[in-house]
């Protein structure tokens, strides 16, 4: 689903930093390493949600991306 994503999905998260703002969710969560990362990505994908961007931010071991919309 394209919008912004509510405190269920960052509960289920753990730790992770979630900001919606017109039609547009922000997640930054901290990973320890590539396989960290991917088990993150399954896990949206649990949700149905669809990455459409990723940065990794300057030496901090931390990934941003933009879920929205279906899978698929």
């Amino acid at each position: 689903m394209r919008g912004e994503v509510g405190s269920l999905l960052a509960a289920s998260l753990g730790e992770t930093e979630i900001t919606s703002l017109r039609g547009w969710t922000s997640l930054t969560a901290s990973v320890r390493d590539v396989s960290g990362f991917y088990g993150l990505l399954d896990r949206l994908e649990d949700f149905a949600l669809r990455v459409v961007s990723v940065n990794e931010l300057a030496d901090s071991g931390r990934w941003i991306g933009r879920p929205i919309g279906p899978a698929g």
